[in-house]
């Protein structure tokens, strides 16, 4: 499976060998910034521009099962972030040079 974004705010699925997409969701913010394997069945989707969020996504449906706002809209233009998860499924995020550690889905 390829996990992608369109232009029109769209994360798609697609299957690697035939090429036919297998789902589509509707991204309820703008501005993919990173994709990010999270587990055999999640992966993490950044998004910002006017504010910055991150969702947590189902890789089977689509679905998003998580979603939690880092920044609030009212700061402007984040562009420079970055994100990973670590060995024990920490999510780390940072903008600026300030990190934030997000210990856990939910937390």
């Amino acid at each position: 499976r390829i996990f992608t974004a369109s232009t029109t705010n769209e994360l798609w699925c697609v299957d690697d060998s035939s090429g036919n997409l297998l789902w589509k969701t509707k991204i309820p913010s703008d501005y993919v910034i990173k994709l990010v394997d999270l587990s055999a069945a999640e992966f993490i989707l950044l998004t910002g521009h006017y504010g910055m969020e991150y969702h947590v996504i189902n890789k089977e449906t689509g679905k998003i099962t998580y979603s939690r706002r880092l920044i609030p809209a009212a700061n402007n233009n984040v562009y420079r972030a970055d994100l990973m998860v670590d060995v024990h499924q920490n999510i780390i995020i940072s903008w600026g040079g300030a990190p934030v550690i997000n210990t856990g889905i939910g937390n």
